[in-house]
């Protein structure tokens, strides 16, 4: 009965101990794993969730956060219309840029300061969408907050000339996932030069009406 005593006690000092020995690091560092899953998916819901929104930047975030989810969308609507040529272009290459961008997230070095982390991230060789160096998580309540002014360099002086541009591209994305999934761009090439098209006129007049890919 000792010995069977014993070895319960032992069992449940083992179960307990990694709770206590948790790095407390590991919380913050996840906060952006998640996100960066979630911005992947284009999961709205799950962004938002793992986000710190200053009252004053809630507009701005959620002109970025469907930027993410029309991103998404046109990737899956490419692949799936377009398969295996979709992929040979490049529209499947953003899974394997996710991992790179997820081991840099899980090694960042993290520096806690009471209710606030600040994140130094080593940006991989080669990514195109490069997180800010440094990123600023928030605790709130029991859970770590990724600080939506930080991560989107929201009080960067474009950051609203920026974010009008994205807007426009995302209701580019939108429309032109919406022709490629009814069939009114039936091949890559088309739905590319649509992308093309539009995206120039994005950038040379942000403040113009992104219309359909398609046009009466």
């Amino acid at each position: 009965m000792r010995k069977q005593a014993l070895l319960f006690t032992g069992l449940i000092a083992l179960l307990t101990v990694p709770a206590f020995a948790a790095n407390p690091a590991d919380a913050p560092r996840q906060a952006l794993i998640t996100f960066a899953d979630a911005a992947h998916a284009g999961d709205v819901k799950a962004m938002n969730d793992t986000l710190y929104i200053a009252p004053a930047n809630k507009d701005q975030v959620a002109t970025l956060v469907a930027m993410y989810q029309a991103t998404a969308q046109l990737r899956q609507a490419m692949l799936a219309k377009f398969g295996d040529e979709a992929t040979r272009a490049g529209w499947a290459g953003v899974d394997a840029a996710l991992d790179t961008r997820k081991k840099a997230l899980a090694n960042a070095e993290v520096k806690i300061d009471g209710d606030h982390a600040v994140l130094t991230i080593a940006t991989p060789s080669g990514d195109d969408n490069k997180l800010p160096r440094e990123i600023t998580c928030v605790k709130v309540g029991e859970s770590w907050k990724i600080d939506a002014a930080s991560i989107f360099a929201l009080n960067e002086p474009k950051a609203n000339e920026s974010i009008a541009r994205l807007k426009k591209m995302t209701e580019l994305f939108n429309n032109v996932a919406k022709d490629v999934g009814n069939g009114n761009l039936g091949t890559m090439q088309a739905a590319q030069r649509a992308l093309a098209e539009g995206a120039k006129a994005t950038l040379d007049n942000p403040a113009s009406t992104t219309h359909s890919a398609t046009r009466p």
